[in-house]
């Protein structure tokens, strides 16, 4: 709800508003160029989202997973590890590029009160940014409870709440990737 108030705010101020004494528009909305880097974002994040729906569906499909459950066997870590690592590897990626893109609007002079479509660019990606280090907070236990080899329903249940949150975070990206290019 968050993210629909604020492009809410973000699509009203970008009209502009009347100046009452002259009658004149003022609009101190100036489309930004949105980092190139955005787009290897966006791929590295749906890529993420496939690699994690692979582990999680690995994690589900261990062939002594019921035997495990029932206590009779030690803890399986193997079908689901690869595809985790390369989940946390293009997560971070997808950080570093993020801290790239901020950055290099902040080279060319553009930071976030240097106008309205800036400051809601900031607000939308740094936001979202906050909600995906919880993900990757989550991805980081599921990794480490796999690689302790904790019991397998608690690897299932955190990997399958990560999985559905990550991939929640990756349709707000395209969300807030919509409405940065809709208000150009």
């Amino acid at each position: 709800m968050l993210f629909f108030a604020i492009t809410s705010a973000a699509v009203a101020s970008s009209g502009g508003q009347q100046d009452p004494s002259t009658g004149e528009v003022i609009n101190p909305w100036r489309p930004l160029q949105i980092p190139s880097i955005v787009w290897l974002n966006t791929v590295l994040l749906v890529i993420s989202s496939f690699t994690l729906e692979k582990a999680r569906r690995r994690i589900f499909a261990e062939a002594n997973a019921m035997s495990e459950w029932l206590g009779l066997d030690p803890a399986q870590r193997h079908p689901s590890a690869p595809w985790l690592g390369i989940t946390l590897i293009l997560a971070f990626g997808f950080f570093a590029g993020q801290f790239i893109a901020w950055r290099q609007l902040s080279v060319d002079g553009i930071y976030l009160s240097s106008n309205a479509h800036s400051n809601f660019f900031y607000i939308l990606t740094g936001g979202h940014a906050l909600h995906l280090f919880g993900g990757l907070l989550g991805l980081a236990w599921c990794a480490i409870s796999t690689a302790l080899g904790v019991r397998l329903p608690t690897r299932q249940v955190t990997l399958d709440a990560t999985a559905w949150y990550w991939h929640a975070m990756g349709v707000l990206w395209l969300y807030v990737l919509g409405v940065m290019f809709y208000l150009r």
